[in-house]
């Protein structure tokens, strides 16, 4: 893994502090009424949503990062589950991949939503905003879709696999699957043990969660350069909304 700068913390982006900053201030003035608050209220709400369901997507796929990491041998996190450690990896890791490409339909969303484009919803939205965004000129948007296209170059042939087979096929977990299997009805086998399971286990879990890591440190950078794009705009809109809202 490469070496990155130093990250700011989430709450210090300058998108993302402009938005909270604002929306607070009127959140506690109109106590949630949007038509006291009228469109200005609205749109800070708007974008707010739509930019909390992407870090909580982030912050999901670092909690299951975590659940893996937490099965590593070393870990002293006991449990009592009755589930194979080989169900339970396929499963997050299934679950991490599926996970993944809502990031970018909730990237689009966002787009959409601080833009106001109001572009219909459903099957083929990212067609649409790509269209729109040609029509208007609004050049920036290919350059963000051509970097998420980038980012998920490598992502993709996993997910797509997962979604329409319904099955992430990796040799170390069949291996970690049969093996436990192995070693559960055969305890007093000598060329199979629990340590030797524990020990493929380890790697297999060290391997993936420094892999996950690198994912979200990607997503989580792209999502700045993002907010940084849309900051211009998104500062255009809430002074067009304060205007209107003006008496």
């Amino acid at each position: 893994m490469t070496d990155r700068p130093t990250r700011i913390k989430y709450i210090d982006q300058r998108f993302v502090n402009r938005l909270y900053r604002l929306h607070g201030e009127e959140l506690s003035k109109n106590k949630y009424d949007f038509k006291k608050g009228g469109q200005y209220f609205e749109y800070l709400t708007k974008v707010e949503s739509h930019l909390r369901r992407i870090k909580h997507t982030i912050e999901t796929l670092g909690l299951i990062r975590v659940l893996i990491a937490e099965k590593h041998p070393l870990s002293k996190v006991t449990s009592t589950s009755t589930i194979s450690k080989g169900e339970f990896l396929r499963y997050n890791i299934e679950n991490y991949f599926l996970r993944i490409s809502t990031y970018k339909d909730q990237i689009f969303q966002l787009i959409d939503c601080v833009l106001e484009l109001n572009i219909k919803k459903g099957i083929g939205f990212q067609g649409r905003l790509e269209k729109k965004a040609k029509d208007d000129s609004i050049d920036f948007v290919k350059v963000i879709i051509d970097n998420l296209n980038t980012l998920f170059a490598n992502v993709k042939p996993v997910r797509d696999k997962i979604a329409h087979q319904g099955y992430f096929h990796d040799s170390d977990i069949g291996l970690i699957e049969t093996g436990y299997d192995i070693v559960e009805s055969e305890p007093d086998r000598k060329d199979l043990t629990r340590d030797d399971m524990d020990n493929i286990l380890s790697v297999f879990i060290s391997k993936n969660i420094i892999e996950m890591r690198r994912i979200e440190d990607d997503l989580g950078d792209n999502l700045f350069s993002i907010l940084d794009i849309l900051f211009v705009d998104f500062e255009r809109k809430i002074e067009e909304k304060r205007n209107k809202n003006a008496p």
